[in-house]
């Protein structure tokens, strides 16, 4: 026969039971929440999301200049091993320039540079720059030309995907060149990410040096 003291233990222990039960269960509808994109909710698939995916996915889109960027005299080069077609050379003005790019510390993503978008804007106007592997390298185009790693031990991939921890050197050679004190802005588009911009303005030593540092 079950007393009244034992009862009152016994729904006491239910309760607490009930408690764990609910307790956990808001736990795994939360987490659910957080795994799940909200279209998924409904639709009952689709490609991954959620706040924690988007975040891993945001990480790989985040470009970066590494070290210095040069400009160089309006001549045929060659400059970072390229020739560049000049009909007529101007030493007197910065005909193209060079830059290294990677991904930011951490990201766990990559780039097809050959989906990359160069825009060079200037006095002159803006373009578009076409990416090229073919040597010499016409204007209008920009190229690149070497691919390292910085890890040490390691070594970059032949391929145009910038993954992490690699560094792409970039040669930019736009239409026109620039005379000291023209200011131009160099933006790097490609998809799902940030667009990079690079703005400086050529320094008058380039009248005497055949190569000037834009930092």
């Amino acid at each position: 026969m079950i007393t009244d003291r034992q009862a009152g233990e016994r729904e006491c222990a239910l309760t607490g039971l009930e408690i764990t039960i609910i307790v956990a269960a808001v736990v795994i509808v939360v987490t659910v929440l957080i795994l799940t994109p909200v279209g998924s909710l409904f639709t009952g698939g689709g490609t991954p999301g959620g706040l924690i995916p988007a975040a891993i996915g945001e990480t790989g889109y985040s470009l970066i200049t590494d070290g210095d960027i040069f400009g160089f005299e309006d001549t045929c080069g060659p400059f970072e091993g390229v020739d560049l077609v000049c009909v007529n050379p101007n030493p007197g003005k910065m005909g193209s320039l060079f830059v290294t790019v990677r991904l930011i510390t951490g990201d766990m993503g990559a780039i097809d540079m050959e989906k990359a978008e160069v825009v060079f804007s200037s006095v002159h106007g803006e373009e578009v720059l076409a990416m090229k592997s073919t040597r010499p390298l016409e204007r209008s185009n920009w190229t690149i030309t070497g691919r390292s790693h910085a890890l040490p031990h390691h070594d970059a991939d032949e391929d145009n995907i910038l993954e992490p921890n690699e560094l792409f050197e970039i040669l930019i050679y736009p239409s026109v060149p620039l005379a000291d004190y023209s200011k131009f802005t160099v933006t790097i588009n490609y998809p799902g990410g940030v667009p990079l911009k690079i703005t400086r303005t050529v320094p008058p030593q380039i009248r005497s040096d055949k190569v000037v540092d834009l930092n």
